[in-house]
């Protein structure tokens, strides 16, 4: 696309979006990563929603809203993948996700996330990768994870769990990844847990 602006020889970050989402678009391509994009707003966010062919999608860092979140999973049923890492959502973003019935994997690392946003995940029985590193979940909301009944992959690095969060992982056979670093987990609390669940890694 060449630039509109008199004199400039280099185009735009808008530019450069735009040639991103037309190349998407003609190449029927699955995934998209806005972080080559850090200025990305909500307005432009949201029409990714109009490309049904994605199925992966990365918004980490951008300073987009819950409102985004909202529109590509009424623009994308099919989408699996969904990274939002430091970003503006909240739990109201983890409510528009309830119809995403094919949503796999989910990434919430660095947001406003909290333990009452995390009950409406169980209404996503396919999920099975779920990252929530440095968000203010505690065990309370863990609690409601292990209701997922595909999850496989878990990391709770820097949240408050404790050892009473994990004895409602206890039962989640499925689970073969938990990363625990720098929670307030004990040595005996990790142990009970890894007796349930002896196919499990933890990572601490």
């Amino acid at each position: 696309m060449a630039c509109v602006l008199a004199g400039c020889s280099q185009p735009t970050d808008l530019q450069k979006f735009e040639q991103a989402l037309q190349k998407v678009q003609e190449e029927s391509a699955e995934s998209f990563d806005v972080r080559l994009f850090p200025d990305i707003t909500d307005a432009e966010a949201e029409r990714l929603a109009t490309i049904a062919t994605l199925r992966d999608i990365n918004l980490d860092n951008a300073p987009i809203s819950d409102d985004v979140v909202s529109k590509l999973v009424e623009g994308i049923p099919q989408m699996q993948s969904l990274s939002l890492t430091n970003t503006k959502v909240t739990n109201r973003c983890l409510q528009s996700l309830q119809p995403a019935a094919h949503l796999i994997r989910l990434r919430v690392d660095m947001t406003r996330i909290t333990d009452a946003g995390l009950q409406h995940l169980q209404q996503i029985p396919t999920l099975e990768e779920l990252h929530m590193w440095r968000t203010r979940i505690t065990d309370q909301g863990v609690a409601y994870l292990s209701e997922l009944p595909k999850l496989r992959y878990l990391s709770l690095d820097e949240t408050q769990v404790t050892d009473e969060g994990l004895k409602s992982l206890e039962q989640m056979k499925s689970l073969r990844y938990l990363s625990l670093w720098k929670t307030q987990v004990t040595d005996e609390g990790v142990q009970r847990l890894q007796t349930a669940l002896p196919a499990l890694e933890i990572n601490r």
